[in-house]
């Protein structure tokens, strides 16, 4: 949290991108969150998981930035069934691996 703005900064960071201070609070967030932006992914790219996969824009309760992620628990081969799932709004949850390796697969969001 931003010792002067108060905001809840996600990912954590180590100042505050408004107002330049340093930020030394902690504070939870989540576990859930709404959806702000979302996309479907067909196409392979190096590095990334095999096609289909979402990937989702989520503000976790409690927090002022919204923070990226893959979304699973959505049937993606019928996209307009998987877009009215994804909808703006739509409530999900933050889910972490039991193994964490420190990499964006260390955790997703699922629907509530």
């Amino acid at each position: 949290r931003c010792t002067q703005c108060s905001r809840v900064l996600l990912p954590p960071r180590s100042f505050c991108d408004r107002c330049f201070v340093e930020t030394s609070d902690w504070v939870e967030a989540g576990p859930e969150g709404i959806i702000e932006a979302f996309t479907i992914v067909y196409q392979a790219f190096k590095g990334l998981p095999a096609p289909p996969y979402a990937l989702v824009y989520v503000l976790l309760d409690k927090a002022d930035t919204a923070m990226a992620g893959f979304l699973r628990g959505v049937e993606l081969e019928d996209h307009k069934q998987a877009v009215l799932k994804m909808q703006i709004g739509r409530r999900v949850k933050v889910v972490f691996a039991e193994e964490r390796k420190g990499s964006v697969l260390d955790f997703w969001y699922e629907p509530v």
